[in-house]
């Protein structure tokens, strides 16, 4: 070990020893006894010396960057699962004709494979993901036995950038899985709208609520993260009329004008 911390690699005295930094944490070293005690440490060995410190400190970052890109691979993947495949085991759990269930499977298994093989989302426009989402809750609720109303009235025609396009999704699936297998309630209503240049959406329900012994759980802080993360806004609470209000803005600033038929009047399923 060096008597003292070393900062750079540097010769002691006319070579009688090279001092040299050690690398990741390893501690500093003192290098004595060239060539079997037959010589001086050079500075062609200094300069050597230094080269290889650079090569390995090279080595150690890109290794860690290696190890830091499989730990944000494998969260991903753990919050792309649980924010999209759930709903689509919920629907086949609840549902009882055979080709309905199979239809959810096969679009469970899809889905896998894109969230492994396809981490981002394409570019979508806004009233077609809504219409998809309002199908796929809708048809959730009705095989539960749920009361939705849905309104999507006076959406800008635009086209969402992949994470509002992943962050809307996992947001109107995780909020109707969760009424679905913990609210108790008899009825729910998802709200979408427009409010200062940004997507506002509520989705409230008619249950028991969340009580003061209630821990979020991943999902709804998986959730929180997507949206804060983009300069969004995410609220959940319990109002004194009962059952749970979920209030979200999404910061759609990044996203492109886009040209389609206006979006379906509020209807009641």
């Amino acid at each position: 070990a060096a008597p003292a911390p070393v900062a750079n690699a540097q010769l002691i005295g006319n070579g009688e020893a090279l001092d040299i930094q050690g690398p990741a944490g390893l501690g500093d070293l003192r290098l004595a006894w060239a060539r079997n005690g037959r010589g001086l440490f050079s500075g062609q060995d200094l300069k050597q010396t230094q080269s290889i410190l650079g090569t390995l400190q090279d080595l150690l970052a890109r290794h860690q960057k290696y190890d830091s890109a499989i730990s944000e691979e494998r969260s991903r993947i753990n919050r792309d699962v649980h924010d999209n495949i759930g709903i689509l085991l919920s629907s086949a759990l609840h549902t009882n004709e055979v080709e309905r269930k199979d239809i959810l499977i096969r679009q469970t298994l899809k889905d896998m494979r894109e969230i492994i093989v396809n981490p981002v989302d394409e570019p979508k426009q806004l009233l077609d993901l809504v219409a998809d989402l309002r199908g796929e809750v809708s048809e959730l609720f009705e095989a539960a036995d749920i009361k939705l109303a849905w309104d999507d009235k006076g959406l800008s025609e635009m086209t969402l950038n992949p994470a509002n396009v992943h962050t809307l999704r996992a947001l109107c699936r995780e909020a109707a899985n969760n009424i679905l297998k913990h609210s108790k309630a008899k009825s729910a209503n998802f709200d979408l709208s427009m409010r200062n240049a940004k997507l506002s959406v509520e989705i409230s329900d008619t249950g028991i609520g969340m009580g003061a012994h209630v821990t979020l759980g991943n999902g709804i802080e998986n959730l929180r993260n997507r949206v804060t993360s983009t300069g969004g806004s995410f609220a959940i609470s319990s109002p004194k009329a009962g059952g749970t209000l979920l209030s979200v803005t999404l910061n759609t600033s990044g996203s492109q004008p886009a040209t389609r038929a206006k979006s379906a009047p509020r209807w009641t399923a």
